[in-house]
């Protein structure tokens, strides 16, 4: 469901993983500040890059963005990359 056809992304992986913690996650205006905050101190990973990876679930469909927020969807789908990403860490 996350990849198709494509490879695995690891980075874009643990993107969508951090953000399914969260039931949304502000990325514009005032909100930014929250993925800004998840993709340094969750992903280790730049702002530009996190929010690229953002784009490419939105663009899928996996991540669904309203106004300044996004959200992984569907729900299911959120909690089972919690908990995968729970039980690694």
């Amino acid at each position: 469901m996350l990849w198709g056809r494509e490879t695995v992304n690891e980075d874009a992986f643990e993107v969508i993983k951090a953000c399914s913690f969260f039931d949304s996650i502000g990325v514009e205006g005032e909100l930014k500040g929250e993925y800004e905050q998840v993709a340094e101190d969750i992903c280790n990973m730049d702002k530009s890059s996190f929010y690229k990876h953002i784009a490419y679930f939105v663009e899928r469909g996996i991540i669904q963005k309203r106004g300044r927020l996004v959200r992984v969807t569907p729900n299911p789908l959120a909690i089972s990359l919690a908990a995968h990403r729970w039980k690694e860490t």
